[in-house]
């Protein structure tokens, strides 16, 4: 997956995790020396990326964070087991469709993540359309 890609020419092992529009797994890519907590850390920011991206328009879940959203007024969302709002989560979109989600982990810090995933779905943006 591009996102691991990216991530491991920059120096980090990461686990790069896809969900669709029902943000269910679709695919799950694991660099060599990541830990296992990314599994599960990089499905919950692609799934966080995906379903709140799309109810306020966001491209990520930085942006969601930056917004507002995720923080002390919206701590009962932090209780859903899907939900991590942390960066490292884009929104996979073709024009104004939402098509799932993409997240990233182990890079260290989510700054990091996310603009690996960022990256890896500004370079595939031509297969995915506009």
């Amino acid at each position: 997956m591009k996102a691991v890609e990216l991530c491991e020419q920059r120096g980090y092992s990461v686990t790069a995790t896809v969900v669709d529009t029902s943000g269910h797994q679709q695919a799950v890519v694991k660099g060599d020396s990541v830990p296992l907590q990314s599994l599960s850390v990089s499905y919950r920011k692609a799934y966080t990326a995906y379903s709140y991206g799309q109810a306020f328009g966001m491209r990520s879940t930085g942006e969601l964070l930056r917004a507002g959203h995720g923080g002390p007024a919206d701590a009962g969302l932090n209780t859903i087991p899907e939900v991590l709002f942390v960066p490292g989560g884009v929104t996979i979109r073709s024009g104004n469709s939402v098509l799932g989600g993409l997240g990233v982990s182990g890079a260290p810090g989510g700054d990091r993540d996310e603009a690996c995933a960022a990256d890896a779905l500004a370079q595939l943006q031509d297969r995915i359309g506009r």
